[in-house]
Order: structure tokens, then C-alpha cells, then sequence
């Protein structure tokens, strides 16, 4: 086999259900020089004898000795990898034929970027023709200011990234300490020295099961709204600006807004805090200015349509910036009451 140029890191755990499809769709990439390596994580279904019916020597399986997460098990493929690039993917998901290759000849053609997702069709598990295509129609730049809130603009099993990356800082890895969204506070990490991108065409297909959706238990809420307080204090710390504990409150409520079920904090508090973001970026300039004014403003609008009204919206400085109309914002509000109550039969 010619020199390995890519390492394609998966954890499996208790995957048999879909694992078969998900591996055929990366033995069958159009790119042929890459290594598979498969952390076997505790699994205690026939996951590793799916794995073991292949006989192909680029798959490289490596088992834990007992469950220990995604992070762990993420980081100990990555330690184990010999390639030029990294691609993430997860065991229930589906690569198109081309993926790597995308992948690959971007990354070679744009020196100056060093993580690249990909568009992806979203489909449900059990109706998988029920579909729907995601893109992301972001700069680098975006992508860079929208990671100070939400990681909405990449696919955690999307993603390429070259290997230098973690060769450079140990530091450079998934923390332990971001549970549940580990993803994000690696790219939100990373973004601050690495540009990153997406490419415009659909290469995942990202399985929406049933299990992903009843994953909102309390207890799980709960972890989840911890690990990614922690995110959103890295942010700012990597930011540079002064805040206390009630201003990380209120960055956690008003980024979390899609997942709250009360507010402690007012609009005006929340509107404050993002002229407060917006100047100190004035002064030192870690965003592109329009970017980071343009994700304020959609922040603090999806904040009006969940807990506001558009008279809010519209009476507020963010309004000057990307002003929507009064139709806009009563579907959107509309909408947002139906996806809830949908969600609400799922707990």
C-alpha cells in the first residue's frame, strides 16, 4: 500500500445496527490512499464482528478495555494516526463516493485553510426518504465569529483537518471537560490561530435517529448546559474580554436560546452584553467587524422571537444592522412554536 495520506478516525459503540453501511461507504471512496482506523469502545453488541468481516488491511481496529467515551476514544485515534489529513466520521453515518478526495484536493489547493467540512443531507432514521439538504453558506471569517455562540455551521463527521495541527500543541485535542459538544469547543479553539471553511457540496449523509432526538432527558440537558458553559468561558477567555459570572450567564441563555426553557435575564441585559462584544472587538480586533455585528444581531433576534417581540427587535440597534420585516418574524415566531411542541412529544 503507497504512503497513508489520510487517517479516517471513528469510535464505534454498540453500532451494529448501522455500522456495515457506514464502513462499506468509506472502503468504496473514489481516494484510495487512506487508513481507517476503528476504536472499538466497550461495545458489548456484535459491532467488532461486523468490523472483523473485512478484509481489507487499511481498516485498523483497536478496542478499549471498557467504555470510555467518545473524547477519550476520539483522542487515542488521533495519537494512533500516520496520515497527512485527519477525517472524522461516525459509525451511523453515510460518506459519498468522493468525499475524501473533496476533501483532499481543497485542502491542498488552499494552503491557507486547515479545516474543512462539507454540506450534508440530513435523513431519518426510520424514514430515510424523508431528507434534507443542509448548506452553509459561510466564509471563514463567519464561521470564525459565529463559533463565539453556536457550532451550527459544521458536521462533527464532516470534517478534515490537517494532522501538523495536533502536532503542534498538545492542547490541540478534545477536552475531557466538553461533554456532549466536544466538537465545538475544538473548532472554537482552534479557529483562533486556523482558518477553516466548508465546501459546497453535499458529502454526508447525517442520520437523525430517534435515539439523537430523546437524548434531551434532564439529566442530559443538564450535562450538556454545563459542558458547554465551559465552551462558552474558553470563548471568551480566547476573546480577551473582561466579563464576571452573570455575563457568562447571560452569554450561555441568550446562545442557548434555542434549548432554554426559561429566561433569567431581559433583552435589554442580552443586547447590552452584545454592544459590550461588538465594541471590545472594535478595540482589538479578533473578528472581521461585519461578521461578528451580523451574528450579534441574528443572536439577539432569535432572542426577541423566543422570548420577545418584534417591536423589541425592531427598536434595537441589531435591527440597523440586518433588519427583517415584521412578516419575517411572525413565521419564524410561528414556526418556532410548532417545532416545540413537537419536540416536547419526544421527551
Amino acid at each position: 500500500m503507497s504512503k497513508v495520506r489520510v487517517s479516517i478516525v471513528m469510535s464505534v459503540y454498540n453500532s451494529a445496527k448501522f455500522l456495515k453501511k457506514s464502513i462499506l461507504s468509506v472502503l468504496n471512496q473514489t481516494y484510495k490512499e487512506f487508513e481507517l482506523i476503528i476504536i472499538n469502545d466497550g461495545s458489548t453488541d456484535s459491532s467488532v464482528d461486523i468490523i472483523k468481516q473485512f478484509k481489507d488491511e487499511r481498516i485498523k481496529l483497536y478496542e478499549n478495555s471498557q467504555n470510555k467515551g467518545l473524547i477519550y476514544s476520539l483522542n487515542k485515534g488521533i495519537s494512533l494516526s500516520t496520515g497527512t489529513y485527519i477525517a472524522r466520521f461516525d459509525a451511523d453515518d453515510i460518506c459519498s463516493p468522493d468525499r475524501i478526495l473533496e476533501q483532499v484536493n481543497y485542502l491542498e489547493n488552499n494552503r491557507d485553510i486547515s479545516i474543512v467540512g462539507s454540506n450534508a443531507t440530513l435523513f431519518l432514521d426510520t424514514l430515510p426518504f424523508i431528507r434534507k439538504k443542509v448548506k452553509v453558506l459561510k466564509t471563514s471569517e463567519e464561521i470564525k465569529s459565529e463559533l463565539l455562540f453556536r457550532n451550527k455551521l459544521l458536521f462533527h463527521p464532516s470534517i478534515m483537518l490537517r494532522k501538523s495541527i495536533f502536532q503542534e500543541s498538545t492542547d490541540y485535542r478534545y477536552n475531557p471537560d466538553h461533554q456532549m459538544c466536544e466538537d465545538f469547543g475544538l473548532w472554537q479553539l482552534l479557529s483562533t490561530k486556523y482558518a477553516m471553511n466548508v465546501i459546497q457540496k453535499p458529502l454526508l449523509k447525517y442520520r437523525i435517529s430517534k435515539t439523537s432526538i430523546t437524548s434531551n432527558s434532564r439529566k442530559k440537558d443538564a450535562l450538556f448546559t454545563v459542558s458547554m458553559k465551559k465552551v462558552y468561558s474558553q470563548g471568551l477567555k480566547l476573546f480577551g474580554i473582561d466579563h464576571d459570572q452573570r455575563e457568562l450567564e447571560i452569554h450561555t441563555e441568550l446562545s442557548m436560546v434555542s434549548r432554554g426553557t426559561d429566561a433569567y435575564f431581559s433583552l435589554e441585559q442580552k443586547s447590552e452584553w452584545l454592544n459590550k462584544i461588538i465594541k471590545h472587538n472594535e478595540s482589538i480586533g479578533v473578528y472581521e467587524s461585519q461578521s461578528l455585528k451580523n451574528i450579534c444581531s441574528e443572536m439577539f433576534y432569535l432572542n426577541c422571537l423566543r422570548w420577545g417581540s418584534y417591536s423589541e427587535y425592531r427598536s434595537s440597534s441589531f435591527f440597523q444592522i440586518v433588519p427583517k420585516s415584521w412578516s419575517d418574524f411572525s413565521v419564524n415566531k410561528f414556526k418556532l412554536i410548532i417545532i416545540r411542541k413537537i419536540n416536547q412529544l419526544f421527551r
